[in-house]
């Protein structure tokens, strides 16, 4: 009895999970959209409330390498460095290219140093268009932890081309 009971219990699993299979809607093919990049002049600003230097503790390997800083812009990197970064100094990086029309998300990693264990850590980013702010975050982490963040901000596309002397 209890080998057919297993027989049985098999059989309605499987061919519930068959006929759910066979009979869900197919998604429908979604065809590429071209996608349109903004113009304009974007800059990054980060700025540390501690110094940001490779992790002596990470694993090197093809893709991750430790570094002190990685932004990721849609899923590319744009920013990689192993350089120190100083705690309160903004570092400015001109020029982002990349930034398209509609959602783009950054992720943001940042690493504090290896002696930092008594005090919560932040990474603090700004973006701006034009020299105007657009986004302004913060990202906390716990003491000694890593900052991994990512944000989502949407773009506008140009209507008008903008005047960049303010006349």
């Amino acid at each position: 009895m209890r080998p057919f009971a297993a027989i049985v219990i098999w059989i309605v699993l499987v061919g519930g999970l068959y006929f759910y299979m066979e009979s869900r809607d197919h998604a429908p093919v979604s065809h590429a959209t071209p996608v349109q990049m903004v113009s304009g002049d974007y800059r990054l600003v980060l700025t540390t409330t501690f110094n940001a230097e490779k992790d002596p503790f990470d694993l090197k390997t093809e893709s991750a390498t430790g570094d002190a800083f990685v932004i990721k812009l849609n899923g590319l990197e744009l920013i990689r460095s192993s350089d120190v970064f100083f705690a309160g100094k903004p570092v400015i990086f001109d020029n982002i290219a990349g930034i398209r029309v509609g959602a783009n998300e950054f992720l943001v990693e940042a690493s504090p140093p290896h002696g930092a264990g008594g005090m919560a850590s932040a990474v603090r980013v700004q973006l701006f268009r034009f020299h105007e702010e657009i986004l302004d975050r913060t990202f906390w982490a716990d003491p000694g932890a890593r900052i991994v963040s990512n944000f989502k901000i949407q773009i506008e596309p140009d209507l008008l081309p903008r005047n960049q002397d303010d006349h």
